[in-house]
């Protein structure tokens, strides 16, 4: 086998680098049929290509060691960085998240493998090609503009979907703003370091890349790119200044030109471009709840400063430091703080932080020698400032982002780049004869350790992927909502079968497709299809929690199936709900954030337990008295236990707070059921809450475009009140008002739920 290693040597060398080569299109992968379209398929096919090049490499390493890396102090440096990374995973609140992270990101240590994997190997290969590496990915490149040009432009020949800023094939304009900025920076490093013959068309690539970034709208590239180039500026004109003082004073006055334009002539810029200018001139705008997710990640870091929370752990910490605050002004929920230094900090602490810097330092005080070196040599001092700026510009635009697959990809060229042009200093080169570096032994177990990873890492989260999406696909409108059912449940047990790290992911996501489908039918959620995937569902939740015991998000998601399909235990104890405990349970894992007490107060509201309901309804107005729908439960408690008048001043705190009414119709039909039940509870002001329950109906069966599921319930609740208080006439023009609303080959199977709840009258 050595002998045929030998002969083959260069067969190995040339697949592996049309492997490395076709790793690079992963900016165009895009999913429709995968959980996370944009995301999750461009990580698969990433790891999928590295690991088939890996085991090439493998079998290229027992006939030749020349194909490592020589060691620098940028390798150091990232096996320093590696080092770290892998043992705040493994101490990590969640390992297991740590490791394989989820398919919404793929940046967890499994991830980081394989991007080490791909620089050992590009700079292991192309040790005197790495020209022509940048070549074809900026040949690519032009491929992935081309393809968000024409989606947003030309959406009917290809459409990924909203493109007011220029997204792609990324999904994301601030992803896609990453990429381009580093485009455009290689290939003006390409321009230099290419034969003249190829010049031009670099140059050309770095206008467009140029043009493509602010067509994104990305305010942290845009800062970025101006950054970067004023530091490759001043660097050239410190280090070389009579040669290019000129060009470089004329673009800095240029610089200077625009940018006084923009801040004494707005209403110019407003005519000329007013996207481009509504984003330049909320360059300095930082969204409010992003400050506070840096302050809860700021918490998180002081409570675990020195190997962090673990990667992809950060949502973790954002529950247990969670500020009510963030959501007066957006609900979100942030699983990253978008920024890379508090990132880091929650990530893998302090030393995180410093082992990532110190690649940053290790390059710029390296390049920063060579320039004060080889002052004397313009090109070189053009290559060093502007591979600087191109490290500027990408740390700055991290500052408000995160890296995700895409973004992680071109971190590394960056490095590979930063790599090759150290090791082009360094005179000695080694090349060592029958250098044969791996035992036949290591090379049997790493084949079979990457047989493991493609098998366990790529291969089944592949197929869970896929049959989430058709589940989801399933789960749509449909004339046929039993057999859809049906259908979504044999995908779903192959998604779940497949026992991967999106486990809980797919059980979440499905979760919520489920019960957005229960609203298609009034009586969906009580059919036995239903019943039996939302509690397979539920079951399967629970054992999500159970190996993600931190995980908030199952526990609140678990607890309102249950909660669904709990259909009467009002006269069961507390505990023998499984939906209440695991609400309680959520709320002992983030006790200021507010899903899990709205849930309470609704359990507490479906099981008329007035005091329960009361004291979860304070409780979420003492978290953030801000948000109306906080409001709003103080009303629907008044409606059902108190006087109407402490529930018309609730209502108007809630209208005060942003919150209306017509755009959450399950909230007013709660109240509308408060309503009822505060008037067939008794008391003295019974007969006036049975009146204003009909007012209210009588208001939201008058909703334009109102769900014909709501329609019905609606209309039906409004007629058995009408009946009850006598109004017979009433009730008979409802029904026939009714009866107009809804298709007539609608109307028996109306008429027969009417019968069977008491509410029709021939």
């Amino acid at each position: 086998m050595f002998a045929f290693l030998r002969q083959n040597k260069n067969s190995f060398v040339s697949a592996i680098k049309i492997l490395l080569y076709l790793s690079l299109l992963s900016p165009l992968v895009v999913g429709i049929n995968y959980l996370y379209p944009f995301v999750f398929p461009k990580a698969i096919f990433f790891m999928a290509v590295i690991e088939l090049a890996l085991a090439l490499y493998l079998l290229l390493l027992v006939v030749d060691k020349n194909c490592l890396p020589r060691l620098n102090i940028l390798v150091v440096g990232l096996a320093g960085w590696f080092s770290v990374l892998a043992v705040s995973s493994f101490l990590a609140v969640d390992p297991s998240l740590a490791f394989w992270s989820k398919a919404e990101r793929m940046d967890g240590l499994f991830w980081y493998l394989h991007l080490f994997a791909f620089f050992v190997m590009v700079v292991g290969l192309f040790k005197n090609e790495i020209v022509k590496f940048l070549t074809i990915n900026s040949l690519i490149g032009v491929i992935v503009g081309l393809a968000a040009l024409i989606s947003k432009f030309l959406p009917g020949i290809f459409n990924l979907g909203n493109q007011d800023r220029l997204a792609g094939t990324f999904g994301n304009p601030a992803f896609s703003g990453t990429y381009f900025l580093v485009l455009f920076f290689l290939n003006l490093l390409a321009y230099f370091l290419s034969q003249d013959s190829w010049k031009k068309l670099f140059l050309g690539l770095a206008g467009f890349s140029f043009i493509l970034i602010f067509l994104t709208g990305t305010r942290g590239a845009y800062v970025g790119a101006v950054g970067g180039l004023v530091l490759s500026g001043s660097l050239v004109l410190f280090f070389s200044g009579k040669k290019y003082l000129k060009p470089v004073l004329i673009g800095l006055a240029v610089f200077g030109l625009v940018l006084a334009s923009f801040w004494f002539l707005p209403g110019l810029w407003q005519k000329i471009s007013p996207f481009l200018a509504s984003r330049i001139y909320a360059l300095w705008q930082i969204p409010k709840p992003r400050l506070i997710a840096w302050q809860i990640g700021w918490n998180a870091f002081l409570a675990r400063p020195v190997l962090g929370w673990g990667l992809e752990n950060f949502l973790y910490a954002f529950n247990q430091h969670f500020i009510p605050e963030i959501h007066t002004y957006e609900i979100a929920i942030f699983d990253r703080p978008h920024n890379k230094i508090i990132d880091l900090l929650v990530g893998q602490g302090i030393i995180g932080l410093l082992s990532y810097l110190f690649l940053f330092g290790a390059i710029s005080f390296s390049f920063l020698k060579f320039l004060w070196q080889d002052k004397e040599d313009n090109q070189k001092v053009l290559v060093y400032s502007l591979f600087l700026g191109l490290l500027g510009a990408y740390f700055v635009q991290n500052l408000v982002l995160f890296e995700m697959p895409s973004s992680g990809i071109v971190f590394f060229v960056i490095l590979a780049l930063a790599y090759w042009l150290i090791q082009e200093q360094r005179s000695e080169v080694r090349i060592v004869k029958n250098s044969r570096t791996l035992s036949f032994s290591g090379l049997i177990i790493g084949l079979g350790l990457i047989g493991l990873s493609f098998y366990y890492g790529v291969f089944l989260p592949e197929q869970s992927a896929r049959n989430t999406a058709n589940t989801a696909f399933a789960l749509a409108p449909t004339a046929n909502p039993n057999f859809a059912l049906k259908q979504a449940k044999e995908y779903y047990l192959k998604a779940r079968g497949a026992g991967t790290y999106l486990n809980k992911e797919v059980d979440i996501s499905l979760s919520r497709k489920l019960k957005d489908f229960a609203t298609l039918e009034i009586f969906l959620a009580k059919t036995p299809e239903y019943q039996e995937l939302a509690l397979l569902i539920a079951e399967n939740l629970k054992k999500d929690l159970q190996l993600h015991p931190w995980d908030y998000d199952i526990a609140v998601e678990a607890g309102s199936l249950f909660m669904q399909t709990e259909e009467d235990f009002s006269d069961k104890l507390s505990s023998d709900s499984q939906a209440y405990n695991l609400f309680l349970q959520a709320t002992d894992l983030a006790p200021k954030r507010e899903d899990a007490y709205q849930y309470l107060f609704l359990w507490a509201m479906r099981n008329n337990k007035q005091v329960e309901a009361k004291t979860y309804s304070d409780i979420l107005l003492g978290l953030n008295d801000q948000i109306g729908v906080f409001w709003f439960y103080q009303a629907e408690h008044e409606a059902r236990w108190g006087s109407l008048e402490k529930m018309e001043q609730a209502r108007a705190k809630a209208k005060e707070h942003g919150y209306d009414i017509s755009r959450r119709l399950s909230d007013w039909e709660l109240l509308i059921s408060s309503l009822i039940l505060g008037a067939e509870n008794g008391g003295p002001e019974a007969s006036q809450k049975g009146l204003a329950a009909i007012k209210e109906l009588e208001q939201i069966t008058q909703v334009p475009g109102l769900p014909i599921n709501f329609l019905i319930r609606d209309y039906t609740f409004l007629i058995q009140l009408y009946k009850k208080q006598g109004q017979r006439e009433r009730a008979k023009t409802t029904i026939k008002e009714l009866l107009t609303k809804i298709p007539k080959s609608e109307e028996q199977n109306l008429i027969k739920y009417l019968k069977q709840n008491s509410a029709w009258i021939e």
